[in-house]
């Protein structure tokens, strides 16, 4: 069964922390987000989405304002431990790729 994804809103300096999988869908505004221990930040658009394997700690702030995005477990968005390896790893899903 899925859950019904959280909207979550940012506002300019505020930092939201997630130690789990996830997956995370920019509603309004663009998002920064960081995953500890990796060299490259990932950046998403409204309309963009990512999800995340939960190895490490994932970091998440507004750019330029405030933002809105909608955040779901990753197991419960129906996603394979492989397919949210591949999308962790740079798969070819639209967003995946900041």
């Amino acid at each position: 069964m899925n859950a019904a994804p959280a909207t979550l809103r940012l506002a300019r300096h505020e930092v939201r922390r997630f130690d789990h999988a996830v997956l995370v869908r920019a509603e309004a505004g663009t998002l920064w987000l960081t995953v500890d221990g990796e060299p490259d930040d990932i950046v998403l658009e409204a309309g963009d989405s990512r999800a995340f394997d939960g190895h490490a700690p994932v970091l998440a702030t507004p750019l330029g304002g405030e933002a809105l995005f909608s955040v779901v477990p990753a197991t419960q968005a129906g996603l394979s431990w492989t397919a949210r390896w591949r999308r962790a790893a740079g798969g070819s899903l639209r967003g995946a790729l900041a």
